[in-house]
Protein backbone atom coordinates (compact mmCIF):
# COMPACT_ATOMS: atom_id res chain seq x y z
CA UNK A 1 0.00 0.00 0.00
CA UNK A 2 2.72 2.40 0.90
CA UNK A 3 4.70 1.95 -1.69
CA UNK A 4 2.31 2.48 -4.37
CA UNK A 5 2.04 5.64 -3.06
CA UNK A 6 6.07 6.02 -2.93
CA UNK A 7 6.34 5.34 -5.82
CA UNK A 8 2.67 6.82 -8.45
CA UNK A 9 3.35 10.30 -9.40
CA UNK A 10 0.57 12.78 -7.80
CA UNK A 11 -1.04 13.53 -4.63
CA UNK A 12 -1.30 10.92 -1.86
CA UNK A 13 -2.92 10.37 1.20
CA UNK A 14 -1.86 7.59 3.50
CA UNK A 15 -4.20 6.58 6.40
CA UNK A 16 -2.59 4.35 8.96
CA UNK A 17 -1.83 4.10 12.51
CA UNK A 18 1.80 5.39 12.77
CA UNK A 19 3.97 7.75 10.42
CA UNK A 20 4.28 6.49 7.09
CA UNK A 21 7.74 4.12 6.57
CA UNK A 22 9.21 6.19 4.42
CA UNK A 23 9.91 8.02 7.62
CA UNK A 24 11.19 4.71 9.20
CA UNK A 25 14.71 5.32 11.02
CA UNK A 26 17.70 3.26 9.19
CA UNK A 27 18.21 0.14 11.04
CA UNK A 28 14.93 -0.37 12.19
CA UNK A 29 13.96 -2.90 10.17
CA UNK A 30 17.10 -5.09 10.61
CA UNK A 31 16.37 -4.58 14.41
CA UNK A 32 12.81 -5.71 14.24
CA UNK A 33 13.59 -9.27 12.14
CA UNK A 34 16.39 -10.06 14.90
CA UNK A 35 14.04 -12.36 16.41
CA UNK A 36 13.98 -14.45 12.86
CA UNK A 37 15.45 -17.84 12.90
CA UNK A 38 17.12 -19.12 9.41
CA UNK A 39 17.37 -15.63 7.81
CA UNK A 40 19.49 -15.56 4.01
CA UNK A 41 22.91 -14.14 4.62
CA UNK A 42 22.09 -11.22 2.00
CA UNK A 43 18.86 -11.10 4.43
CA UNK A 44 20.55 -7.43 5.83
CA UNK A 45 22.06 -6.09 2.98
CA UNK A 46 19.04 -6.39 1.06
CA UNK A 47 16.93 -4.77 3.63
CA UNK A 48 19.11 -1.94 4.08
CA UNK A 49 19.15 -1.51 0.15
CA UNK A 50 15.25 -2.04 -0.23
CA UNK A 51 14.99 1.08 2.84
CA UNK A 52 17.48 3.29 1.24
CA UNK A 53 15.14 3.22 -2.06
CA UNK A 54 11.96 3.80 -0.65
CA UNK A 55 13.36 6.62 1.52
CA UNK A 56 14.84 7.49 -2.16
CA UNK A 57 11.71 7.20 -3.90
CA UNK A 58 9.73 9.20 -0.70
CA UNK A 59 11.85 12.08 -0.42
CA UNK A 60 11.65 12.23 -4.49
CA UNK A 61 8.52 12.13 -4.34
CA UNK A 62 7.70 14.98 -1.61
CA UNK A 63 9.93 17.17 -3.91
CA UNK A 64 7.41 17.45 -6.76
CA UNK A 65 3.97 16.03 -5.28
CA UNK A 66 1.65 16.64 -1.88
CA UNK A 67 1.64 13.87 0.32
CA UNK A 68 -1.01 13.98 3.04
CA UNK A 69 -1.01 11.21 5.47
CA UNK A 70 -3.78 11.04 8.57
CA UNK A 71 -3.24 8.80 11.76
CA UNK A 72 -5.01 8.18 14.56
CA UNK A 73 -3.75 10.39 17.66
CA UNK A 74 -5.11 7.34 19.66
CA UNK A 75 -3.30 5.02 17.35
CA UNK A 76 -0.46 6.78 17.61
CA UNK A 77 -0.09 7.55 21.12
CA UNK A 78 -0.51 3.38 21.16
CA UNK A 79 2.37 2.77 19.14
CA UNK A 80 4.80 5.29 20.91
CA UNK A 81 4.27 4.87 24.62
CA UNK A 82 2.42 1.19 25.11
CA UNK A 83 5.35 -0.90 23.84
CA UNK A 84 7.01 -2.58 26.81
CA UNK A 85 10.09 -3.11 25.07
CA UNK A 86 12.34 -0.37 25.38
CA UNK A 87 14.17 -0.74 22.91
CA UNK A 88 11.24 -0.78 20.39
CA UNK A 89 9.61 2.17 22.05
CA UNK A 90 12.94 3.58 21.22
CA UNK A 91 12.91 2.77 17.53
CA UNK A 92 9.33 3.77 17.61
CA UNK A 93 10.03 7.16 18.70
CA UNK A 94 12.77 7.71 16.29
CA UNK A 95 10.37 7.05 14.19
CA UNK A 96 7.43 9.66 14.50
CA UNK A 97 10.56 12.26 15.55
CA UNK A 98 12.12 11.55 11.40
CA UNK A 99 8.61 12.59 10.48
CA UNK A 100 8.42 15.86 12.41
CA UNK A 101 11.75 16.80 10.65
CA UNK A 102 10.23 15.34 7.31
CA UNK A 103 6.93 17.82 8.26
CA UNK A 104 9.27 20.86 9.12
CA UNK A 105 11.64 20.15 5.75
CA UNK A 106 9.41 19.44 3.26
CA UNK A 107 6.25 21.83 1.74
CA UNK A 108 4.50 19.30 -0.03
CA UNK A 109 4.05 16.85 3.42
CA UNK A 110 0.89 17.34 5.51
CA UNK A 111 0.31 15.23 8.84
CA UNK A 112 -2.97 15.21 10.24
CA UNK A 113 -3.74 13.96 13.56
CA UNK A 114 -7.54 12.33 13.93
CA UNK A 115 -9.40 12.07 16.71
CA UNK A 116 -11.92 9.11 17.21
CA UNK A 117 -14.22 10.09 19.28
Amino acid sequence: MFLSAELIPGYSIIVHDRPAAGFGPEGYRIYSCMDMENIHPIHNALIKGIGRERQFNFQSKLKHYLIDNYISQDSLEEYTLRCDNLDERAWRIKHVEIALRYLKQHDNLRIFLTNNK
